[in-house]
């Protein structure tokens, strides 16, 4: 009896979460999300934040481009309690405890090694670390005045509810930040064509015109555009491209040669 009473909570918890949106698609892509991570830290000797952001000048350059992107867009912003999505080993955590020295952050990621190198990156009582899917972890109802979503969005299935949590979880008058990269479709396309792998972790994009949709319809407002980092590999320099156009809104430039955007809203104060 105790056995089948435990099976019956079990299958009432999955179906619960059907009904919030999850299918067993998004569950076994959230799965292979979490062990992808938590491999990819530990396969890394330096850490992970090394890896991603200092091991060459290349990635060093889009560490700093982001950064000053970032600054810009936060610019004016004074903010007391903070929700960052995806932190990661805590690259933006710092930069968000050095912007903010009077902010409490809140870091939720899916990977417990990603939350260890955290950990182990920064100490400091400001910062309170969540391990789980932003979709699983419960917050507080209107508790922060920033939310701070840098390159996870794409790693979430089901981005309607994504999104709705979200505003649930913002304060009236709360800024919101997304930094993230649209799918490129042509890319996709010639990959098959070649035979090559097409990166399942890249498979879940949303592009700039759903993203829109999805922040008007939950009521955000003043929903502005912008492309935050342009490929490495274009005629142009990526440097000159930034400058001339991170300040710029999103349009036929950055459309065809930008390679993520960040995009900044507000919820409306009651």
């Amino acid at each position: 009896m105790l056995k089948r009473n435990k099976k019956i909570k079990r299958d009432e918890g999955k179906i619960m979460k059907e009904n919030m949106g999850y299918s067993k698609q998004d569950r076994e892509f959230t799965d292979w999300m979490r062990e992808y991570y938590n491999k990819k830290v530990s396969n890394r000797r330096k850490g992970y934040e090394h890896s991603r952001w200092f091991s060459s000048p290349r990635h060093y350059k889009q560490y700093l481009l982001s950064k000053t992107s970032i600054l810009h867009h936060l610019k004016g912003a004074e903010c007391k309690n903070i929700l960052e999505i995806g932190c990661g080993p805590g690259t933006w955590t710092r930069f968000l405890l050095d912007r903010f020295p009077k902010a409490k952050i809140t870091s939720v990621d899916l990977s417990k090694e990603m939350i260890k190198e955290l950990k182990r990156n920064i100490k400091s009582k400001r910062v309170k670390t969540v391990v789980g899917s932003f979709l699983d972890v419960k917050l507080k109802k209107e508790s922060y005045d920033l939310v701070f979503f840098s390159r996870a969005i794409e790693y979430i299935p089901n981005k309607p509810l994504v999104i709705k949590k979200m505003e649930q979880a913002m304060a009236p008058g709360a800024r919101g930040i997304i930094i993230t990269s649209p799918p490129h479709p042509t890319v996709i396309r010639m990959k098959k064509i070649l035979g090559k792998k097409v990166d399942k972790n890249h498979s879940k994009r949303i592009s700039v015109k759903e993203m829109g949709k999805l922040l008007k319809k939950n009521n955000f407002e003043e929903i502005l555009f912008y492309p935050i980092l342009f490929s490495d590999f274009l005629p142009i320099p990526r440097e000159f491209l930034f400058n001339r156009y991170y300040k710029k809104r999103w349009g036929v430039v950055a459309k065809m040669l930008a390679s993520g955007y960040l995009v900044k809203f507000y919820k409306p104060k009651k």
